[in-house]
C-alpha cells in the first residue's frame, strides 16, 4: 500500500511540480475533523477520488467514483466515520472529514484524483491527534482506584496493551496485556499485585487500569499505549493525584 502512494505521488509530477502538503491538529474527542483538499484543477465525471493513510499503517479511507461514495474496499477502522460532500468534482471540493478523531487516525493521507492509472492531482495531508491528560483524584483510604481508558473505537485483537509510569527507576512498566492476558513480566516491583484490568479488554474498548491501595508514591502521570506490529495505535495519559496525604 506505501509501495503504491508513493509511486502515485511520483506519477502526479506530471502535473505540478510540487505537491501541496497541508498539516491539521484537533484534540481527541473532539466531533469531527477535516482533511482538506481544495483544487483549482478541472476534473473529469469518470475519475475516481482516493483517500489513503500511508502512515503509519497504510490503510484505504475512503474511494469516490461513479458519482458515489464507494466504500466495499475501506479499511474496517474508518467504517461509518467518513464523508465527502454531495458532488465534489463541480465544486473541486475534495475535502473528506473524519468523525470522532482518535489518537490511531494520526498519520499520513494522500488523496489521489486518478483515471485509468493516469494521476490528475494528489494532495497530502499530516493529522495529528493529541490527547489530552486526564486527572483521577484518590483519597489516602481508598481500596482502590481507576485510571480511566475506553474507546469506541475497534480494536486489533493481537494488540498489546501497557500502561507505565516514566517516574519509576529501573523498569516504568506498570502493567501489561498481551496474548489475551495479563503478563506481570518487567513489570515494576511496587505495582506486583495491585494491578488488574477487566476480562477481554480489548473487545470491550476498555483498558482501563485498576490499582489496588493506592499510596502517596503512586502520584504521578500514566501513560497507556496500544501497540501493534512495532506502530503505538492508541494512546492515553492519566495524572494520578492524592487527597489526604499532606502533600
Amino acid at each position: 500500500m506505501l509501495a503504491v502512494c508513493l509511486a502515485l505521488a511520483v506519477a502526479a509530477l506530471g502535473w505540478y511540480t510540487t505537491i501541496t502538503v497541508s498539516f491539521v491538529v484537533v484534540e481527541e474527542g473532539e466531533c469531527f475533523v477535516k482533511l482538506p483538499y481544495k483544487t483549482i484543477v478541472p476534473l473529469p465525471e469518470d475519475v475516481t477520488v482516493e483517500w489513503s493513510r500511508c502512515a503509519p499503517e497504510p490503510m484505504r479511507v475512503h474511494e469516490y467514483c461513479n458519482g458515489n461514495n464507494h466504500l466495499v474496499r475501506q479499511d474496517e477502522f474508518y467504517c461509518d466515520r467518513t464523508e465527502m460532500q454531495e458532488e465534489p468534482l463541480k465544486t473541486r471540493d475534495l475535502s473528506l472529514t473524519l468523525r470522532d478523531p482518535c489518537y490511531r487516525d494520526s498519520g499520513t493521507y494522500i488523496c489521489t484524483v486518478h483515471k485509468d492509472r493516469e494521476v490528475w492531482t494528489q494532495k497530502v495531508v499530516r493529522l495529528r491527534v493529541n490527547v489530552p491528560q486526564e486527572v483521577v483524584e484518590v483519597r489516602d483510604w481508598a481500596k482502590c482506584v481507576t485510571l480511566p481508558f475506553k474507546t469506541r473505537a475497534r480494536l486489533p485483537a493481537d494488540a498489546t496493551v501497557e500502561w507505565k509510569r516514566f517516574e519509576l527507576s529501573n523498569s516504568s512498566t506498570v502493567h501489561v496485556y498481551q496474548n489475551g492476558q495479563d503478563t506481570s513480566e518487567g513489570q515494576h516491583s511496587s505495582y506486583r499485585g495491585r494491578t488488574k484490568m477487566r476480562e477481554n479488554p480489548l473487545q470491550a474498548g476498555d483498558l482501563s487500569l485498576t490499582l489496588i491501595n493506592p499510596n502517596h508514591e503512586d502520584i504521578g502521570a500514566y501513560t497507556c499505549t496500544v501497540e501493534r506490529d512495532g506502530d503505538i495505535i492508541w494512546k492515553r495519559s492519566v495524572r494520578l493525584e492524592l487527597k489526604g496525604l499532606g502533600f
